[in-house]
């Protein structure tokens, strides 16, 4: 058994993970922020934290030092949503902010944080769950694309920095799910995507969980890669 933490737990996907971990038999610890009733539902180990802010992760790993459970292995899985019906849009400036600080800074200030405690595991895979390949074109806003663009270098040069000390830092890509952020996309855009999709369908949560959890638990050798789980393309 290892101790896996799971940064956006209570989400579409990240909740799907923090049970799929846990019928695996690995001890979790999850964040969330405003779905009270899920972390109560949920197995494991729960921190509420708001990871817009600056010192959110150093101040986890802080609290989970205190509470004596220090992390083998990481899945981030934070997701951001767009504005709903009848919100104000937002400036693009701080939607740019928001973006860089939940997909980018914070997988990235987690790793720094992981990286800084020891532990007897082997290995330690860092599962950074995101929403482009490099080479799939799907229209997303400008903020989203730069926080994700941003994401798969990161995994790269994370990979290289801390792979000798034992990590495996990698990005899995997703196409459209069958819930979560998903739920943006327009009628047109999800029917045009499965039609285009070798399996002609949208992918599910239960599926993204069972790819985390098997680069948690069996991955040596991926690094610093983008995995693309998205059905075909």
């Amino acid at each position: 058994m290892s101790r896996v933490l799971v940064l956006g737990g209570t989400g579409w996907v990240g909740s799907a993970v923090v049970r799929a971990l846990q019928e695996a038999g690995e001890d979790v610890g999850f964040t969330w922020h405003e779905n009270a009733a899920l972390s109560d539902a949920l197995p494991g180990h729960a921190w509420k934290i708001d990871l817009t802010t600056r010192d959110a992760v150093p101040a986890l790993f802080r609290r989970m030092d205190k509470d004596g459970w220090t992390p083998d292995s990481l899945v981030c899985a934070v997701g951001l949503r767009a504005r709903g019906p009848g919100e104000a849009a937002e400036p693009w400036e701080s939607a740019l902010d928001r973006a860089v600080a939940l997909l980018l800074r914070t997988p990235i200030a987690a790793c720094r944080e992981l990286a800084a405690r020891p532990t007897d595991a082997p290995v330690r895979n860092v599962v950074l769950l995101g929403a482009l390949d490099r080479t799939q074109s799907f229209p997303i806003a400008p903020h989203l694309a730069a926080a994700q663009g941003g994401l798969t270098a990161a995994a790269m040069a994370l990979g290289h920095e801390l792979g000798p000390r034992g990590f495996r830092v990698n990005v899995v890509a997703l196409g459209l799910l069958d819930g979560g952020a998903a739920e943006d996309v327009s009628t047109e855009q999800r029917d045009a995507y499965k039609r285009f999709s070798a399996l002609r369908r949208v992918g599910t949560a239960a599926e993204t969980a069972a790819t985390a959890v098997w680069l948690v638990r069996e991955n040596r050798v991926l690094n610093g890669k983008v995995l693309a789980a998205n059905g075909g393309i």
